[in-house]
């Protein structure tokens, strides 16, 4: 179901969709995974950087919230907990339509 969502959502790059897609795919029923930046960028052929942008603009827009974990024993991060949030972003997308829809028909 969530990949589906991701496929559909609208989220104004190639790229970000990509990584979308590929944090749809690594989720369980709940909507959470786990995946390094590393690993998100092997998987669509892109740097780390890239992915960090694209993971910002999607949590920025609601199609995810990023649960940024730090290791206090080992005193560093560990990888971040991705909540797909896809439906939310959806919402928010079409109400930002919407607005812009009216404000265009000069309501």
């Amino acid at each position: 179901k969530l990949a589906v969502l991701a496929f559909e959502a609208k989220v104004g790059s190639p790229l970000r969709k990509l990584v979308l897609l590929k944090l749809a795919d690594q989720a369980n029923d709940d909507g959470i995974c786990w995946p390094s930046y590393e690993t998100i960028a092997e998987a669509c052929e892109v740097d780390r950087r890239s992915v960090m942008r694209h993971v910002k603009k999607l949590e920025e827009e609601g199609f995810l919230r990023v649960e940024r974990i730090y290791d206090t024993k080992n005193k560093k991060n560990a990888s971040n907990r991705y909540h797909l949030t896809i439906e939310e972003g959806l919402k928010k997308q079409k109400c930002v339509n919407a607005s812009s829809d009216n404000l265009s028909l000069g309501w």
